[in-house]
């Protein structure tokens, strides 16, 4: 997570009761949760808001979970997606997990710790995988200036050697 930032998480679920569950996880925290009641709410929270980790039923009226994750993958890829559910179709949560549409799958009942520490490992990727790919390109850009004084101060390239 963040230091010092608000963290954005999703919670798809029918249940209020569930959702509550959720919402006091997270009471002393800095993640703001939103909530969804259906596939077609949770849809318009993605497009309209930075959604880092959405948490979603499986079972939703009208849509698997499963379903409303891979659509959340194509209208914002940089949201991590986990299922929690008490009835699932083990081939569809396979082929979720092979094609990149989930994260984790959590069944119900949860531990409370299990869902905490998994909520935040989901915001520590989403935190984590820019940085990466800004590090990365920053070491990129680093080799290419060594290359160029390389090659045009060789003299330092030999002190450094020493």
């Amino acid at each position: 997570m963040r230091d010092g930032q608000d963290c954005t998480l999703l919670v798809v679920e029918n249940e209020p009761g569930m959702v509550h569950a959720i919402r006091r996880l997270f009471r002393a925290s800095p993640v703001r949760v939103f909530t969804a009641s259906c596939a077609t709410a949770a849809l318009e929270k993605c497009g309209n808001s930075r959604i880092e980790v959405v948490v979603s039923d499986n079972r939703l009226l009208g849509i698997s979970g499963v379903e409303l994750l891979r659509r959340i993958r194509v209208l914002s890829p940089d949201t991590v997606r986990v299922i929690v559910s008490e009835q699932f179709d083990i081939d569809s949560v396979l082929a979720a997990y092979d094609a990149g549409d989930l994260f984790r799958f959590i069944t119900k009942p949860w531990s409370d710790h299990d869902l905490h520490f998994t909520i935040n490992l989901a915001l520590a990727q989403r935190w984590l995988i820019p940085q990466a790919w800004l590090t990365a390109r920053e070491v990129k850009r680093r080799g290419r200036i060594i290359e160029a004084i390389e090659k045009t101060e060789p003299e330092f390239v030999s002190l450094q050697e020493r």
